[in-house]
Order: C-alpha cells, then sequence, then structure tokens
C-alpha cells in the first residue's frame, strides 16, 4: 500500500462474485480506498443491496474458502461451495495486489447457528438452561478448538495481511437477525 492511513471497504464474498473483480475495485478506486476488508467467514443473515434494490438471504452461516478439514475435530465450517470454487477470496486478493491496495479480511468466529443447531451442547446457555444455538460458547475446549482451527485455516488459506475478528466471546442474549427470521 502506498499510504500508512489505510482507508477501506467492508464487501462480502458473494458481492463480489455477482458484480465481478473488475466491477468491485473500480468502486473501491472511486472511493479512494487503498484496502479491501473482504469477509472470509459469516453468520446466516439477510442483506438489503441499494444499488440493485434487492434482498439477499444467506440461509447458514459458512466460510468463503475450502477449509483443511484434518485442522477441525467436532465442528467443521460449512462451505460456501460456489464462492469457494470459484477462488473469489484468491482472485479479489490478486486484484488488490496488482493495484497496490492492502487485503484484509474479516471473520465471524463464534456466531454461528448452523453449527449452534447441529450442536446445540456446545453453545451458549443462560441461568435458566435456554440456549442461545446462534452463539457458539468460547468456554467450551471443543469451540475454541474449532476458533483457533478457524483462524489459523482462514491465515493460511486465505493470506491475508490482517484479520479483523468479530463475536469470539459470549454474544448478548438476543442477536436481531434471529428475530427477523423468526417472523418470516
Amino acid at each position: 500500500m502506498s499510504s500508512s492511513r489505510q482507508t477501506g471497504m467492508f464487501i462480502y464474498p458473494w458481492d463480489i462474485a455477482e458484480s465481478g473483480i473488475e466491477a468491485v475495485m473500480q468502486t473501491l478506486q472511486e472511493a479512494r480506498c487503498n484496502t479491501a476488508v473482504v469477509n472470509s467467514s459469516y453468520h446466516q443473515g439477510r442483506f438489503f443491496h441499494p444499488r440493485s434494490k434487492t434482498f439477499r438471504r444467506l440461509p447458514f452461516s459458512g466460510v468463503s474458502f475450502t477449509p483443511e478439514w484434518s485442522k477441525y475435530n467436532r465442528l467443521r465450517p460449512t462451505v460456501h461451495e460456489p464462492i469457494a470454487q470459484a477462488g473469489i477470496l484468491g482472485k479479489i486478493k490478486e486484484a488488490c495486489e496488482q493495484a497496490g491496495m492492502g487485503f484484509h479480511t474479516w471473520w465471524v468466529g463464534l456466531h454461528n447457528s448452523t453449527l449452534g443447531l447441529a450442536h446445540p451442547d456446545l453453545c451458549v446457555q443462560n441461568i435458566w438452561g435456554d440456549t442461545y444455538t446462534y452463539a457458539l460458547c468460547p468456554s467450551q475446549p471443543e469451540v475454541q478448538h474449532y476458533a483457533i482451527a478457524l483462524f489459523t485455516d482462514t491465515l493460511e488459506q486465505v493470506k491475508p495481511e490482517r484479520i479483523l475478528i468479530e463475536a469470539t466471546a459470549f454474544l448478548p442474549v438476543m442477536w436481531p437477525i434471529h428475530s427477523m427470521q423468526s417472523s418470516l
């Protein structure tokens, strides 16, 4: 990167796949960004796209690269196959390098409904015994192993300059997306 001050934009890999690398790079340059911060693991959600005036629903939590499965035990990430198979993260990283931009990723660790629903015994429970299936419990050794494996895997597979981490501790009582999805 040419500047010591980083100005960046957070980008979802499925938006890169839909818009194309060139269009995303043009948007970054027009916004005078010198860093792309591309998500590599994300929770399920609903997204509004103001440019196309459409909604997208991400039905499961997952990663956008092919994991090294030997790193994982019982908890194993779900893969967003079309994104991983297309090599979106590698392609945008290469485009950033060619443009002299930084390439970072942001990573969602323990907010994972897909794994939580499959392994409720590894989720946060409140004092009354209610299980928060969207929140893997950071006190559980298996969850700790998963978080370390996913972080290490991201470093080795995606090779970002930096990882911004999200959701690596106990999550709050109610996560908004879950109340929205239950009302659909």
